[in-house]
């Protein structure tokens, strides 16, 4: 596959990151993350920070990026860790994401009224 700019320029920035060691969650993240719970999809996961602290938390999570490098790193702590990710590169996410929806909107209470938040 043939890789954008974008994806070129995010390639090198978490290289960087990984080179320096910079893993830490950012303000929005920290936010967010007592609020999530069951399965996840996140979009643009980048080295995945979110997704492995949602997983610690037990949070099952699908994270989606283009970037190859993004997403080797991910699957390794993933896979090293024994957390429940599955970290996939943005060409193969239509696949994975139409599969994950299918199984989890089977598990899915059947309800003519929209789920309300928990």
């Amino acid at each position: 596959m043939e890789s954008s700019a974008s994806v070129r320029f995010f390639d090198a920035q978490f290289e960087r990151q990984l080179a320096a060691g910079e893993l830490q969650l950012n303000p929005f993240e920290q936010a967010a993350l007592p609020f999530l719970q069951g399965h996840l999809l996140d979009f643009g996961c980048g080295l995945g920070n979110l997704a492995l602290a949602a997983a610690r938390r037990g949070c099952t999570v699908v994270a989606l990026d283009g970037s190859a490098a993004a997403i080797a790193h991910l699957q390794a702590l993933a896979t090293a860790r024994g957390l429940p990710i599955t970290a996939v590169r943005a060409a193969q996410a239509a696949a994975t994401v139409s599969s994950w929806l299918s199984r989890e909107c089977r598990k899915a209470p059947h309800s003519a009224a929209p789920m309300a938040p928990a």
